[in-house]
């Protein structure tokens, strides 16, 4: 079986994509992802003979994504239906599987390794990993993943940091300071690979390695143009399986949300500066939400992924979601007729929070009202920094190019001594 760790790893290494589903009736009416998730959920449960029914309809629906039929076949072994089992690696090999090592390792397949069929498909797995690996471009491949690695260790460390230390410990500071220089130094290699390459999908270093410049580029949050113009490269190779739908869709909502835009996916969280609660940022259409996730290989639904973060969420019907829509709008127009009324009577930190309030409505944001709140926070200075910056990134990243009112405000001095001014002014 593929365990947890290794099941998310099958979904980005995985060769073949999912069918795009286009009808939201056939997704009520049963799915591949309907049928695929309750054969994953029949298998944690050790309900083998379930699960076997359950991928089984799935891939009546549609072609079995490598992962899904290694799992069938691990099903099969279980039950000791070993001809079974063949056909399903068989397949999972066809469709692209291409991990060997884990095979040879994956007690849920024990059962097989007495049959003479065994090393045959063992072999096949292995020339299929090495075909597949002769075209890559290996030495870029693993710069990608050893950038990869540098990520995801200096992340690690801050969230150790941060099960002994608050957020405002200078460790935890100087930790978070790190990372924004790796980000800045890696975004910066990553544009130089882009250059020379086009953007690097599983062709060229494959699909770790094309993950690998994923995460590259959503980490990249301080230079959003270029996050965009990644999703742009990504896009055109979408179709052709050269990149994970996965990546597409959590890029695309960074690049959404980097704007105050709406993300389509439930792959972008925000705590809610009123209740201190994580939630969602605003999502288009949260009716078909679960729908769209399916067709990007979400794994999880937009509940359980929320539950997963720390949060709970529930799915919306089309009146409940028409519902919020309407109630957000009536809050973004009066939390920015209170931000004014503030500003009139001089409240200036009143109307601070009464923007943050509007602002975080990513969706129905007004590009000069984050440009007013931009320059309001830059005059507070201080802790009102973050928000300064943050407004006026999402400003420039729909298109505001007016930096000489930012060089002329009141709160200039405060930007221009912050470290991340540089980085904002070079966007302009």
């Amino acid at each position: 079986m593929i365990r947890t760790n290794n099941r998310i790893a099958s979904f980005i290494t995985a060769y073949i994509i999912f069918f795009l589903f286009t009808a939201l009736s056939s997704f009520a009416q049963g799915s591949y992802y309907d049928w695929k998730v309750k054969g994953d959920k029949a298998y944690d449960k050790a309900a083998y003979i379930d699960a076997i029914s359950y991928y089984l309809k799935a891939f009546d629906i549609s072609e079995a994504d490598p992962g899904d039929a290694y799992n069938l076949a691990c099903c099969y072994a279980l039950v000791k239906q070993e001809q079974n089992a063949f056909q399903y690696l068989e397949l999972a090999i066809n469709n692209g599987w291409t991990n060997d090592a884990w095979m040879k390792k994956d007690s849920d397949l024990n059962y097989l390794h007495g049959f003479p069929e065994w090393e045959a498909v063992v072999s096949q797995t292995a020339d299929k990993r090495k075909q597949l690996e002769s075209a890559l471009n290996a030495e870029l491949r693993d710069e990608l993943l050893a950038m990869q690695e540098i990520d995801q260790e200096a992340r690690r460390t801050v969230i150790k940091l941060l099960e002994s230390y608050d957020r405002s410990d200078l460790k935890v500071k100087e930790q978070i300071d790190k990372i924004r220089s790796i980000d800045h130094q890696q975004t910066a290699r990553l544009k130089a690979i882009v250059e020379s390459y086009g953007w690097p999908g599983k062709t060229l270093v494959g699909q770790e390695g094309a993950n690998a410049a994923w995460l590259i580029a959503q980490h990249a949050d301080r230079q959003p143009e270029f996050q965009a113009y990644c999703l742009q490269k990504m896009d055109k190779l979408l179709e052709t399986g050269e990149v994970s739908r996965r990546d597409y869709a959590y890029l695309h909502d960074r690049v959404q949300c980097a704007k105050g835009e709406f993300q389509l996916y439930a792959t972008q969280a925000i705590r809610d500066p009123e209740s201190g609660e994580l939630i969602f940022q605003p999502i288009e259409d949260e009716s078909e939400l679960d729908f769209r996730r399916a067709s990007m290989n979400l794994i999880q639904t937009a509940a359980e992924y929320a539950e997963a973060m720390g949060f709970e969420y529930q799915p919306l019907s089309r009146e409940e979601a028409e519902a919020l829509h309407n109630s957000r709008i009536s809050k973004y127009a009066n939390e920015i007729n209170s931000a004014k009324a503030e500003l009139e009577k001089g409240g200036k930190a009143k109307a601070a929070n009464h923007f943050k309030s509007a602002l975080m409505l990513n969706g129905y944001i007004n590009t000069g009202d984050l440009v007013t709140a931009g320059l309001l926070n830059a005059e507070l200075g201080g802790e009102f920094l973050d928000d300064a910056f943050l407004y006026f990134s999402k400003a420039v990243a729909r298109g505001f190019e007016d930096l000489n009112t930012i060089e002329k405000s009141a709160g200039f001095n405060n930007l221009a001594n912050d470290d991340r001014w540089e980085t904002l002014k070079s966007r302009f």
